[in-house]
């Protein structure tokens, strides 16, 4: 027996230090493997610092990560990086990795990514890099990847995110954005668990700041048919602001066409939620703002996203008796009333309207009333 047992502390003594030793002969092959890959399939200059690799961290799976990468464009777009990431690190399968074939990725972290996208006033987009496929296969040994077959953990971590449009004259930025899917992909039918944050959104079009600063959260778990592309959304909420709502329903992806068949609705029957998106009052005071009023907030997506075809869009707000008082004001406003229906055709826009029944409020005894109807917005718009 204790022959035995130095026997077996001898092998699993060299088995350590061959996970130990054997990234060190494997570092510099990947890492040159990997940039002439890269480049070979792209119109950009794409770099990193470096390659980590590690047989015992996530054994018995083995850990690779891509430090301080970057791709940077070419040409109108050589001032552009349009990618940059602290890290982009896998973890795979020791045996596919070794055999550098089918090589079976576990997990993704996307570390501190920072992503800008350009589009020019001619219509060019600097994320178009992807050389054509039969250049890339021409050029490239084909490499087979089974990510969905093992893929269990998909994680961004402090993601920037900005989108310039020029045709549009239009600017978004995402800051602090965080993002985890996790899940059984090898399965034909799995529960996914998704988690989404993003600290601060800005939205401006044509110079005018439509969204300042605003906090938004998705959190769903979601009945996943792998096979037939079938998501169903349940138990879930997405956030912005203090506005929160509830998402139920279908999305199916049966080939390059989107279906989908959701409706959702506030969870919070409260005035002051409504206000938080307003960037004006959510930004100074709001705490300590005023508020009272029942608010419902409801609608639908519905249908086919392909090509230019778009779901159908319903949303439904009504408020009533609602007030607030904002502290830098010397009287409240009161009796507050909405009454709107918006209804959105994806696939005859001409067919969108816009009603707004009531929309009723006083003002130090001063009330203000109005009310719209929009029609045929395409053809010949109806005030």
């Amino acid at each position: 027996m204790k022959k035995f047992f130095k026997i077996l502390l001898i092998v699993f003594g060299v088995f350590f230090l061959i996970l130990l030793v054997a990234p060190f002969f494997l570092k510099k092959p990947i890492e040159k493997i990997a940039k002439e890959q890269i480049n070979k399939s792209l119109n950009a200059k794409v770099d990193f610092s470096g390659i980590k690799i590690s047989l015992i961290r996530n054994f018995p799976n083995a850990y690779v990560a891509l430090e301080d990468l970057t791709v940077v464009g070419i040409g109108e777009f050589e001032k552009d990086t349009l990618l940059s990431f602290k890290s982009f690190s896998v973890r795979v399968d020791i045996i596919s990795a070794i055999k550098m074939t089918n090589i079976k990725v576990k997990s993704i972290l996307l570390d501190e990514p920072r992503v800008y996208a350009h589009v020019l006033k001619n219509g060019k987009a600097n994320w178009d890099i992807a050389k054509p496929s039969e250049e890339v296969a021409a050029d490239t040994a084909a490499t087979e990847f089974n990510f969905g077959a093992n893929l269990k953990k998909f994680q961004i971590k402090d993601a920037y995110i900005k989108y310039q449009d020029d045709t549009a004259k239009m600017t978004a930025v995402i800051n602090d954005l965080n993002f985890l899917l996790s899940g059984h992909f090898s399965a034909k039918k799995d529960e996914m668990d998704m988690k989404t944050s993003i600290a601060s959104l800005d939205f401006l079009m044509d110079n005018i700041r439509c969204v300042k600063q605003a906090t938004v959260g998705f959190d769903a778990k979601i009945d996943a048919d792998l096979a037939n592309g079938i998501y169903t959304l349940k138990e879930n909420e997405i956030r912005l602001n203090d506005l929160s709502m509830g998402i139920t329903g279908v999305v199916k992806m049966p080939n390059d066409s989107i279906e989908t068949d959701l409706a959702f609705k506030t969870n919070k029957a409260d005035f002051k939620t409504i206000l938080s998106m307003v960037p004006a009052i959510y930004m100074k005071d709001f705490p300590s703002l005023q508020a009272a009023g029942t608010l419902k907030l409801d609608g639908y997506v519905k249908g086919i996203y392909y090509g230019k075809r778009m779901p159908n869009v319903g949303l439904n707000l009504l408020v009533q008796k609602a007030m607030f008082r904002y502290p830098d004001l010397p009287k409240s406003v009161d009796n507050i009333n909405v009454d709107l229906k918006v209804f959105y055709d994806g696939s005859q826009m001409d067919n969108t309207t816009v009603d707004l029944d009531a929309f009723h409020f006083e003002m130090a005894g001063n009330p203000f009333d109005m009310n719209l109807h929009v029609k045929t917005p395409v053809s010949d718009m109806g005030i």
